[in-house]
């Protein structure tokens, strides 16, 4: 687990290697392969544990491993990003940056909370649910709307996640998040909960973008990696904390409460996010600002 934390360090060094201004297109790129990852290894784990000795499946990961580890060596090589500047305050050092800082780390901890808190009894909800009741097959394949959407928002990402509009998005993303989630409890016929999953995913898409457009743009160059790891923290916390808030509020009222859990955090993020998510500094003056700043 340790050693695979590398991994966190690929997004922000292909920030660091195309320039921050080509950060929307990057970032449209990143959440389509990250998505499309997603479906893949969804149904490669549904075919995993029906193998009759599926613990071998360590071997080809292993395999994996090693195969990547020649490509990073090969593409890698000679290639080498922009050294520190010995004037410029590392990004947790900046006069203010701390407590701005936190708070935006609040935004991403409740954001991906709000993301993942629905997802461990999804399938279940929709199995359950009087109206649709739905297989198995398809409350997976449901379930895999979202990421299916990220690759329809690629171009959107490019065209609308640009630092003039950053704000706007993130918050018309996350209240249409809020009322994509109200909608798939409300879903009382299959093109309903189909077309609020369709909205969920396309808006939550580009909040995710939007947030990282943001993060990058709004750092020093050479301080990407370590505002990435801030991020990265903040969405770790929210990973861990999901399952156990689901489980808490469907033990409390049901399998439809995590969705109901996640648009008030989408309401919550919504209002924090006003406050922390604002214009970034110019280009001109990040060499001479903090990270991120309130007006």
């Amino acid at each position: 687990v340790a050693v695979k934390s590398s991994y966190l360090l690929l997004y922000p060094l292909l920030v660091q290697l195309v320039g921050q201004e080509q950060s929307p297109a990057l970032a449209a790129r990143y959440q389509g392969v990250f998505h499309g990852a997603i479906i893949v290894s969804t149904l490669l784990g549904a075919w995993m544990v029906a193998l009759a000795a599926p613990l071998q499946v360590f071997y080809f990961m292993a395999a994996a491993e090693f195969l990547q580890f020649i490509l990073c060596a090969s593409v890698l090589k000679g290639v080498q990003t922009s050294p520190q500047s010995r004037i410029s305050a590392p990004l947790l050092q900046s006069p203010g940056g701390t407590a701005v800082i936190a708070a935006f780390g609040l935004v991403l901890v409740t954001f991906h909370l709000a993301v993942n808190v629905v997802r461990p009894y999804f399938t279940a909800y929709l199995m359950a649910s009087p109206a649709p009741a739905l297989s198995l097959t398809t409350s997976g394949v449901v379930f895999l709307i979202p990421s299916l959407m990220a690759l329809v928002a690629m171009p959107f990402i490019r065209v609308l996640c640009i630092e003039q509009r950053l704000s706007l998005v993130y918050q018309s993303a996350t209240a249409l998040a809020a009322v994509g989630l109200v909608l798939q409890t409300w879903a009382d016929n299959i093109v309903l909960l189909i077309a609020s999953r369709m909205l969920y995913g396309f808006v939550i898409v580009m909040g995710q973008a939007a947030l990282d457009v943001r993060l990058f743009m709004g750092s020093h160059q050479q301080n990407i990696p370590a505002a990435y790891t801030w991020a990265a923290s903040a969405q770790s916390v929210a990973l861990l904390c999901a399952p156990l808030l689901a489980t808490s509020v469907v033990d409390m009222s049901g399998l439809a409460a995590p969705l109901s859990a996640a648009a008030l955090l989408c309401l919550f993020n919504l209002t924090l996010a006003g406050v922390v998510i604002v214009r970034p500094p110019s280009s001109s003056a990040r060499s001479a600002t903090p990270a991120y700043r309130k007006d």
